[in-house]
């Protein structure tokens, strides 16, 4: 009797270990080469400049469960399972832009520095990511 219950508790705790390995991560679906358009605007006392880029970005899973690695200025996204997302790249990783993937293979991001709280009206910088996963990606 003891054995029966001592095999029953073990298939029991095997069975939920695999289920839950086997669970597929969320961060999946956006994993793959992107078309990228990066808009970029910058102005202060002495410049200003205008930047687009397009360029083929590469999404990867990062080290943590919310993370996935872009090769935007060696940046990573912390996305959500909705979705929603923020880039961070720069010494301080700091947020830098704030979006999300609209479905499996788009991705829009935006930043403004006028909306942050005390900005300076002589500094000013805007950026936008659009982004559309290439065909080959979409069926991995």
């Amino acid at each position: 009797m003891k054995k029966q219950h001592f095999f029953l508790i073990a298939l029991a705790i095997l069975l939920i270990t695999v289920m839950v390995n086997c669970q597929k991560d969320y961060r999946e679906k956006w994993v793959g080469d992107w078309d990228l358009i990066v808009i970029e605007y910058k102005r202060d006392h002495y410049d200003e400049r205008h930047d687009t880029i397009c360029y083929l970005g590469k999404i990867s899973l990062g080290d943590a469960p919310d993370r996935l690695n872009i090769n935007y200025k060696n940046g990573f996204l912390i996305v959500g399972e909705d979705g929603g997302a923020v880039l961070f790249y720069g010494q301080w990783w700091i947020p830098r832009a704030y979006g999300n993937f609209i479905g499996n293979n788009k991705l829009y991001m935006s930043y403004r520095s006028e909306d942050e709280p005390g900005s300076s009206p002589q500094f000013s910088h805007t950026l936008t990511i659009d982004g559309v996963k290439r065909e080959e990606s979409k069926k991995e």
